[in-house]
């Protein structure tokens, strides 16, 4: 954990009309790391012969404090799947470009059902659906 108290931030938001601030500006910057051992039974317990001894961790402490946004532009909707039955007999497979509109709006309507939360980076429409047109889009 670090925490700063840059004045400087306090002193250019003074410098805004209609904000005055008195109070300290305070930054603080957290961060966890855990690692998992890619082969934990290598241990060997000279009570229990060559039996190995497992350590396993279920993280039951661990703390995580993401939380989910309220705001709509934190949610999209899910990715297209890769594979859509039509029929029992037939399937789609998403990956071939299409100009079927009646295909494409099936292929809408399978991704509607489900919202998705990112709070990181946002995929551009181009790289789910190559050929689409998204210069009408808004």
């Amino acid at each position: 954990s670090l925490t700063f108290r840059p004045n400087f931030i306090s002193t250019l938001f003074d410098k805004l009309p209609l904000v005055e601030t008195s109070a300290e500006s305070k930054l603080k910057f957290e961060a966890e790391y855990a690692q998992v051992n890619p082969n934990p039974n290598t241990f060997e317990e000279p009570n229990l012969g060559e039996k190995g001894v497992a350590y396993i961790d279920d993280f039951e402490g661990s703390k995580r404090a993401t939380s989910l946004g309220i705001l709509y532009r934190t949610w999209s909707f899910a990715s297209v799947p890769e594979r859509f039955k039509i029929e029992e007999r037939d399937s789609v497979d998403y990956t071939i470009p299409s100009n079927n509109e009646n295909l494409m709006k099936t292929m809408d309507n399978s991704r509607l059902k489900l919202n998705w939360y990112n709070p990181f980076n946002q995929v551009p429409i181009q790289d789910i659906w190559p050929e689409r047109d998204v210069n009408t889009q808004t």
